[in-house]
């Protein structure tokens, strides 16, 4: 899977399970898929298909999916405009949009942080003793070790009744007094 990624020029940076927030464009996409289902009331049908199709051709941010990924439009039942047929204007509008993206990014860091917790949690050492929070029981109920420590706030870590190592986000680990 690596080389696909690395060959399509993919930044794979896997999310934290059952923290949704960490993964905000996926998410996004999910909930447009599920739109789109509703929308044809259930059925998988060609309908479903050009609306997904068409989808992917909807400008996001000053360009689309499809322009992003091949460098130019694409066939779609959508009106396209000629201008972006030539390779260079493609570059030209791609170069504009990112700079539109890293602006909105930094704004919306900036908000975010204003009303993020404001003490940061403390980093967890590798080998420290954690509880885990439990989703689906709404409780702090697994105890678990730090096995490494990952990049945005992320942590592989094993619980103690269980041999599969899992990656968490700092929210959902809780530092514990080690047993003497």
């Amino acid at each position: 899977m690596q080389e696909f990624l690395s060959r399509w020029a993919v930044k794979w940076n896997p999310s934290s399970p059952e923290h949704p927030q960490s993964n905000g464009s996926a998410e996004g996409f999910v909930k447009k898929c599920k739109y789109l289902v509703m929308k044809n009331e259930g059925r998988l049908d060609e309908q479903f298909f050009k609306d997904l199709l068409a989808e992917r051709h909807l400008q996001t941010n000053g360009t689309t999916p499809m322009i992003r990924m091949f460098r130019r439009n694409t066939r779609s039942l959508l009106p396209q405009l000629e201008r972006l047929q030539n390779a260079e204007e493609v570059d030209k509008e791609l170069e504009q949009a990112d700079k539109k993206v890293d602006v909105l990014q930094d704004k919306r860091a900036h908000y975010y942080n204003l009303r993020a917790r404001k003490k940061d949690l403390p980093p967890l050492k590798v080998g420290q003793r954690v509880l885990v929070y439990d989703n689906v029981k709404e409780k702090w109920n697994k105890f678990a070790k730090v096995l490494k420590t990952l990049a945005n706030r992320k942590y592989k870590i094993r619980c103690e009744d269980s041999v599969k190592n899992t990656i968490r986000n700092r929210i959902a680990l809780k530092e514990v007094a080690e047993e003497n």
